[in-house]
């Protein structure tokens, strides 16, 4: 995984293409073509670099907190970050086994989050939940979790946290100690829609 950092100006591209991908699964069925709705000129050559890619749904609801309607993304991808986006955003909308599929009415109500995983390195002491996502691997088998990309008003030990991870890839405290388990941490750049449409 190499640092894929990109301009802001790429960024909103993403933003927007994953907005009108959802749009266009809405209506069709189909993921967006990309010779249909290209990206802007001056972004596309940041677009055709390879690389990890997230596509996270926020919903807000009026005097509630925001929670994640849909997550989905890769670490390491052999498509480009501009053509493995439109997939991403509708797996995120509607085939999230997590959350049940997007709506038409919630659409308006879904603030659309695009994150950009840099290298990882192992876990460190000064792990920050804001800023490190943190990734747990044993036998080919992996578990993550992003950063706070927004506050879900969960505060979550550190210790929680990896307990949390390793359950998810099956494995028991007892079961731990025999395995070899890897811990890593990673950043990444983070672009958020600014408001609804």
């Amino acid at each position: 995984m190499k640092d894929l950092g990109i301009s802001g100006l790429a960024g909103n591209a993403l933003l927007s293409h994953a907005r009108l991908a959802i749009e266009y699964f809405l209506e069709t069925k189909n993921t967006l073509p990309l010779d249909k709705f290209p990206y802007p000129q001056q972004v596309s050559a940041e677009l055709e670099r390879k690389g990890g890619l997230f596509v996270l749904l926020e919903t807000i609801r009026s005097g509630k907190k925001s929670y994640i309607r849909g997550e989905n993304g890769v670490f390491e991808a052999v498509e480009a970050i501009g053509k493995l986006l439109p997939q991403l955003a509708v797996n995120a909308a509607f085939y999230d086994p997590r959350t049940p599929r997007l709506k038409n009415f919630e659409l308006n109500e879904v603030i659309i989050h695009i994150y950009l995983p840099f290298e990882r390195e192992n876990l460190g002491i000064s792990w920050n939940p804001q800023l490190n996502g943190v990734q747990v691997e044993t036998n080919g088998r992996m578990a993550y979790v992003l950063p706070e990309l927004f506050q879900q008003g969960q505060t979550v030990t550190k210790e929680h946290l990896l307990r949390r991870l390793r359950l998810q890839l099956g494995v028991t405290k007892k079961k731990s100690e025999t395995l070899a388990l890897e811990y890593y941490q990673f950043s990444g750049q983070h672009f958020r829609e600014s408001s609804f449409l």
